[in-house]
Parts: C-alpha cells; structure tokens; sequence
C-alpha cells in the first residue's frame, strides 16, 4: 500500500452492507464481513498495476460469510488505457461458486500483458438473480511486467490497508498485481477510486 503500485476500485459500495473494497484483497474468512457493491446493472471491480502490467494465466474468487450472492454470469476484461477493453473470460450461469464450494479458479489464456483487470458481473448476473457484486477475495495469477525489472511470476493478493475518503475509495498495494472509469460500458457509472 506504501509503495502505491497497484490500485483496487469498484463501481460502488453498498454502505449498509459491505465490509468495504479491502474485502476483495483481505483473507479474512472467518468472518461474515464481505465487499459488496449497490445492487446496479453492470457492477464492477478494477485493479490498476500503474507502471506495470499483467498477463494472467488464472484468477481466483472466493465469497465466504452468510452471503449466498454468489456470481454466477460475469466476465474478466483487460485494457492498457481504460478506455478500450477485451474479454479475457465470460461466465454464463457459472456455478462453481456456492455453498459447497466457496472458492473457485478460473483459467485465462491472455496473449499480450495488460495496465487493467476488471471483473464485471452481468445484469442480475448473481445466484439471488440481483445486480449486487459479492466477494471477499480475489487472485490473479500470471507474469508480471515491470519497466525495471522485466517479466516475473505473479501470485497477487497480499493483506491491505485501505483508504475510504467520502464516495472516494482506493486501495494501492505494492510488489504485486490487484480503478475510476473513463470509459465504461453502456450503463456502468463512474465508479469508485482515483
């Protein structure tokens, strides 16, 4: 978080509900406490590796607590500039998670590396048939790049310190992977973050 190389953001946050944007990178599973965006078509996490890029080769979700919401059509997509971006992964009624199995990987075959991931559920896209994004952790796996360094393995997801200021929230982790939408789809918001 120190080192402010990677940020998270999300489209919204339901308040009411929500234990907050930390809640996709903390493993804090033994409690009831998840990320939980305002039941709105087209809900939205982002992460931004600022200088570096990814190129992911799988990615993790887990939904743990009381929370039955689990994502069931949604679809991973990449950009280099926020404004253009490709699908990577679409899920249509994918049940891999639920109450037997509440974390579940996902493979992705990326060619090109890439500044942005973001996780977009689907209109009414989760297993309460709501528009709400539900999670408490997600991964991704892949090769790093970095203008120093070059190429590296990736494992991403480190235990976070968040920062909520009024409807702005930004989370930026350091020595790993994971953002505001200039260009979101039709009916996606501006989004959290900065």
């Amino acid at each position: 978080v120190e080192s402010k190389e990677v940020r998270v953001c999300a489209s919204s946050l339901d308040k009411r509900v929500s234990g907050g944007l930390q809640m996709i990178v903390d493993h804090a599973f033994w409690d009831d406490k998840c990320f939980h965006s305002e039941d709105r078509p087209y809900s939205w996490i982002m992460l931004d590796f600022g200088e570096r890029s990814v190129r992911p080769s799988c990615y993790t979700m887990a939904i743990r607590g009381s929370s039955e919401a689990f994502p069931r059509s949604w679809k991973l997509e990449a950009s280099d500039d926020n404004t253009s971006w490709a699908t990577l992964s679409k899920h249509d009624q994918d049940d891999s998670l639920n109450r037997g199995s509440r974390v579940a990987s996902w493979p992705v075959r990326a060619r090109l590396f890439y500044r942005y991931l973001r996780l977009v559920l689907e209109p009414f896209g989760n297993a309460q048939s709501t528009c709400a994004l539900v999670m408490n952790s997600f991964e991704v796996y892949g090769d790093l790049q970095s203008p120093q360094s070059g190429t590296g393995n990736l494992y991403y997801n480190q235990r976070p310190t968040g920062a909520v200021q009024g409807n702005a929230m930004h989370m930026l982790r350091g020595n790993s992977v994971g953002g505001n939408q200039a260009g979101n789809p039709t009916g996606m918001g501006n989004g959290m973050g900065t």
